[in-house]
């Protein structure tokens, strides 16, 4: 049997699943040229192309967001604030908070470097497609 708490979390879990995502906007489609009227002749102007400029970019974000994510798994998983209490003592109530926040705050950093992460392969990957 599922406990109310537990079926509150986990409908507030899958209702935000499929939204994660909304927010990103479609993929572009692509442009090469822009028409403006001169006179009554019409001229073509080229534009730009910075794709690989922005690829670039998109691939310096994601090293330095794995490196971190890298540390934030050892230092926040692998090594817990050590316990300062002797044996056989009960930490008090300041003490456990803060070793929770540690491990919240762990989480909570290693999944925005994740986010970064997906995000930039996801750019450079709708930037490939259109060139």
């Amino acid at each position: 049997m599922i406990s109310d708490g537990r079926k509150v979390f986990l409908l507030l879990l899958t209702s935000f699943i499929p939204c994660a995502f909304s927010f990103l906007p479609p993929a572009p489609k692509p442009f090469p040229i822009a028409r403006t009227m001169v006179g009554s002749a019409e001229a073509v102007v080229a534009l730009a192309d910075y794709s690989s400029q922005a690829i670039s970019l998109f691939n310096n974000m994601k090293t330095p967001a794995s490196i971190l994510a890298g540390a934030i798994v050892g230092l926040g998983f692998g090594n817990p604030l050590p316990a300062n209490t002797p044996i056989g003592e009960k930490e008090n109530c300041l003490e456990k908070a803060i070793r929770k926040s540690y491990l919240f705050v762990a989480g909570i950093a290693l999944l925005s470097q994740l986010g970064a992460i997906m995000h930039a392969t996801v750019a450079v990957n709708k930037l490939t497609e259109c060139v």
